[in-house]
């Protein structure tokens, strides 16, 4: 995709509006919202001490839950790390910016990068949405200690918060600087144009 080839990253920062930029950046927080808020719920539950308001037979054993929790961390983490390299392969770009409709009509700078900020939401949802999975998962085996009343005796399960504060890291790192968003979109288009992977 010659067309790409020309542009360079003061194209991209010039051309990367405002708004384009704070759509991202809004998708990127909302992800992370909804752990926030039943996070929330949670610390709003452990307040009103519910493990005495509701008498709840703990017939589950929670510290299975934990081991799946791990279990998928470790797979979804290993998923966020290495997506990028199937990703983000020219091949795998070319294919997914070929099937956009501005670029079976016009091959200009601003349809090229309306192009590369298509493919990079695309790309940031997934990415985000597998560390948003672990979150939540942890988050549902914290509701359930709460309930069950295991947290009053025991503070560690407040560990399973840290999948989310890991994702909040990445979220506020990675994806609502609007210059980390130009690095990105010039990483695409360099590799689109047959440039090496920096």
């Amino acid at each position: 995709m010659d067309h790409f080839s020309g542009i360079t990253r003061i194209e991209i920062a010039q051309g990367l509006t405002a708004q384009e930029f704070n759509i991202s950046r809004i998708i990127s927080l909302a992800l992370l919202a909804g752990a926030l808020m039943f996070l929330l719920v949670i610390l709003v539950f452990y307040q009103i001490n519910v493990e005495r308001a509701f008498e709840v037979p703990a017939d589950y054993e929670l510290d299975v839950f934990v081991y799946v929790l791990l279990f998928l961390s470790v797979v979804g983490y290993y998923v966020f790390i290495i997506l990028p390299n199937f990703f983000l392969k020219p091949a795998n770009l070319k294919k997914r910016i070929a099937q956009l409709p501005d670029q079976q009509t016009s091959h200009t700078t601003e349809s090229s990068l309306r192009a590369l900020i298509s493919v990079d939401r695309v790309f940031m949802v997934i990415r985000l949405a597998v560390l948003d999975g672990i979150s939540i998962f942890g988050l549902v085996i914290l509701f359930l200690a709460v309930i069950d009343g295991t947290v009053y005796e025991d503070s560690r399960w407040w560990l399973l918060t840290l999948p989310l504060l890991i994702q909040a890291g990445i979220t506020f790192r990675f994806y609502t600087s609007r210059e980390q968003m130009i690095a990105r979109l010039e990483k695409m288009a360099r590799l689109l144009s047959g440039g090496a992977m920096g």
